[in-house]
């Protein structure tokens, strides 16, 4: 009984004599406590799981984002130096030969 004291209201400790259908009621009632803790416990791991999995594919997800984008913006650049190479235009003199290489450096 000496357990059930201790987890019992002060009120109904401070009689020496308790009830045995008291005790057992307290009993029931701090087993239940402790499997509802254990059970909300076990559902809090459970969440963080769910979490951390989710963040590892949002990672991903975003990894997959990322790269879509650098490609694109790959792609983009060939074209702007594939149209550069092929023009017609080769310059007519020293100076606009010199004009389109500093185009082309810059």
């Amino acid at each position: 009984h000496q357990e059930v004291y201790g987890m019992m209201p002060r009120d109904e400790t401070d009689s020496k004599t308790v009830s045995p259908w008291k005790s057992a009621r307290m009993m029931v009632h701090t087993v239940a406590t402790f499997n509802s803790i254990k059970e909300l416990n076990e559902r809090w791991r459970s969440l963080q799981q769910l979490a951390e999995e989710r963040s590892q594919l949002l990672g991903s997800a975003d990894e997959v984002q990322r790269f879509h984008r650098d490609a694109d913006e790959t792609k983009e650049w060939i074209e702007e130096k594939n149209q550069a190479l092929n023009t017609d235009n080769y310059g007519h003199d020293l100076a606009s030969v010199q004009a389109l290489q500093r185009n082309d450096e810059g």
